[in-house]
């Protein structure tokens, strides 16, 4: 079986994968207490010059900015509220380049290689199909292979054999090359194939995974007088380098990489936290905008009532 490995950017928790939950929420709770204190200092402190909104929101989506590298919105003559800002900033400068750069280094280190065996490649989301030759259909409903018989119960076979996932080998590999697709098909075939269409750097990011290994033997009568010479014969052939030689000469060689695998671009999975946040921030913003609108025309209303 030959795949593109799924990209380390492809991810539904990319962003957040260089904080564990707990550092997330212990992040999270200094937001909440931080915006707690600057709304305390407010309401029990001295006046500040100009006077600062006393609502814990605008206290919270200060801490906030500040937490996001947006700068210090906070402007006070208080040293208790001038502290707690430089704090925040100092944490917040601490956190946000530890964490970019474990993003940074995360994006541009080698593709991680999680797909390792067939069974963590029929978990993954990937695309699979099997190459349309005769005997690959004989070889997947038989017993020649578990693995080749898990792989095509639930990932080739589907409700009737023209709707079964084979395809034809340069179709298949176009497919693979355009990443998130797997084919199954003979050996020696792909490895002379996929030099003919890929480029060096997508050579680089193929990953080649063992399904069905089919040995091959000298068919000798029991108790044969020509069992020994047979076995004889054959070690000879083996130890001269003429088996090798052979085999290179009719199998084409597995394609070698000879530069380095191309940087793929950041998938859409791993902005998803980001897209999520702001959507939900998005409904909610409207939901209250109606919620407000609402109120504005009935308070309207009343006061028309009233001057009538």
């Amino acid at each position: 079986v030959v795949f593109r490995h799924p990209a380390a950017g492809a991810s539904f928790t990319a962003f957040a994968r260089p904080f564990a939950w707990t550092t997330w929420l212990v992040t999270f709770l200094f937001v909440l207490i931080g915006s707690g204190s600057l709304n305390l200092i407010r309401r029990c402190g001295s006046e500040d010059e100009p006077p600062n909104e006393p609502q814990y929101s605008s206290s919270f989506l200060q801490v906030a900015g500040v937490m996001c590298l947006q700068g210090s919105y906070i402007s006070s003559i208080n040293i208790s509220t001038r502290i707690l800002s430089v704090f925040l900033q100092v944490m917040a400068l601490l956190v946000f380049t530890y964490y970019g750069a474990e993003i940074l280094g995360y994006l541009l280190s080698p593709t991680p290689r999680t797909i390792t065996s067939v069974e963590k490649l029929l978990d993954s989301h990937m695309d699979l199909w099997a190459e349309n030759v005769s005997f690959h259909r004989s070889h997947f409903k038989g017993s020649v292979s578990a693995k080749a018989t898990e792989y095509y119960n639930l990932a080739i076979k589907k409700s009737s054999p023209e709707q079964d996932r084979f395809i034809d080998r340069m179709a298949g590999l176009r497919l693979v090359q355009h990443g998130g697709a797997a084919l199954y098909g003979v050996t020696w075939n792909l490895y002379e194939n996929i030099p003919l269409t890929y480029s060096s750097s997508e050579i680089c990011s193929l990953h080649f995974m063992e399904l069905l290994n089919i040995k091959t033997a000298v068919a000798v009568q029991k108790k044969s007088p020509y069992r020994e010479m047979y076995n004889r014969a054959i070690q000879r052939v083996i130890e001269s380098g003429l088996n090798d030689l052979e085999f290179r000469r009719w199998n084409a060689p597995k394609p070698q990489c000879l530069g380095t695998e191309s940087n793929s671009a950041v998938k859409l999975e791993a902005t998803f936290i980001a897209l999520m946040i702001y959507s939900t921030g998005f409904v909610s913003s409207m939901i209250f905008f109606i919620i407000e609108i609402g109120r504005s025309r009935k308070k309207n209303k009343r006061v028309r009532r009233f001057h009538l």
